[in-house]
């Protein structure tokens, strides 16, 4: 039961990983946040939202999410990836984060997850069995 759950894990991590793939190769669109209200007062502060309009104009998003912080004028340089699968129109990203951070999270969690099952199974001796049972196969083939 405990490999199922692992599996389950593994493939919503790897579901991650591939729509960030995705998004980090989509187009990115040049623009400006104006910030409208900041909601929440959590922990870690509240999140940015308001309007971010494309540089050539074409482009205006209104109540969206802010990936970063506005200057002490209430703006951010940022940009929009429209055909994003995560956030897509919801969130704009400021200038100095990376489309490729969401790779790297989900590639670190998709490691550490494996490294942990093969650790618990180890502990409990299931690759030992594992291994015993591959040379009791190889052994009895012609």
């Amino acid at each position: 039961m405990v490999y199922a759950g692992a599996a389950l894990a593994a493939l919503v991590v790897a579901l991650l990983l591939a729509s960030a793939v995705h998004d980090s190769t989509q187009a990115h669109v040049a623009g400006t946040f104006t910030e409208e209200s900041c909601e929440g007062d959590g922990r870690y502060g509240c999140q940015s939202v308001g309007t971010w309009t494309s540089d050539d104009g074409q482009l205006t998003y209104r109540s969206v999410g802010l990936d970063g912080a506005v200057g002490t004028d209430g703006t951010s340089r940022s940009y929009a990836i429209p055909d994003a699968i995560l956030g897509g129109t919801d969130t704009v990203h400021d200038s100095t984060s990376s489309p490729l951070i969401g790779v790297l999270v989900a590639t670190i969690l998709l490691v550490v997850l494996a490294l942990g099952v093969l650790r618990s199974a180890e502990k409990w001796g299931d690759l030992a069995r594992l291994r015993n049972s591959w040379r009791r196969r190889k052994a009895s083939r012609p």
